[in-house]
């Protein structure tokens, strides 16, 4: 990596973990395929979100989600079975996060460096430090907040009603059974 791009990587990533960054992203580019992220692994989307990866978690955690409840459907035959080990439908995606996070922000970042290298053919190299410092670094507290919370939504309804819905809506008709069937024969 050359000092060029080894600077503005610095001033993509931010102040905050460059050193780490530039040791994976060199070991990206010299071929090693997995690098693990403790932290990618362990909160999975919110630090997407941190690292200013909205579409990532779009393309990348959801489906990652969704194929985990699908591969778990095909093993548990019945909805109640899947309701109790509902936590599972995450360990394939924060698995996958923890393997290949590293990965998917290297992506980003060298697809904004290359997007900025066109924008910028024609400005100075002090615009290019500024945008690169408005387009990477981490997200601020108040938009992290609100990502979260859209995001937090979206995953309880899905959980709520595509896992948990079918097994409640059985367990919820049963109590209410011995209810309707005294009000017709009254």
């Amino acid at each position: 990596m050359d000092d060029k791009r080894r600077r503005d990587f610095g001033i993509l990533i931010g102040e905050k973990g460059t050193s780490y960054y530039l040791s994976v992203f060199e070991k990206i580019e010299n071929g090693w395929p997995l690098n693990p992220n403790i932290f990618a692994g362990i909160f999975g989307p919110l630090w997407m979100i941190r690292r200013k990866l909205v579409v990532g978690v779009v393309l990348f955690y959801l489906p990652m989600v969704v194929l985990s409840y699908l591969v778990l459907h095909a093993f548990y035959t019945s909805f109640k079975d899947l309701s109790q080990h509902w936590p599972l439908i995450f360990v394939l995606p924060h698995l996958a996060l923890f393997l290949a996070g590293n990965n998917v922000y290297y992506l980003r970042c060298r697809r904004m460096m290359l997007r900025q290298d066109v924008v910028d053919s024609g400005f100075g190299d002090s615009q290019r430090v500024v945008d690169l410092m408005w387009r990477g670094g981490t997200m601020p507290g108040l938009p992290f907040l609100v990502y979260s919370a859209i995001l937090g939504k979206i995953l309880f309804s899905f959980i709520f009603w595509f896992v948990l819905s079918p097994y409640y809506f059985s367990v919820v008709s049963g109590w209410l059974d011995p209810f309707l069937i005294s009000l017709k024969v009254k």
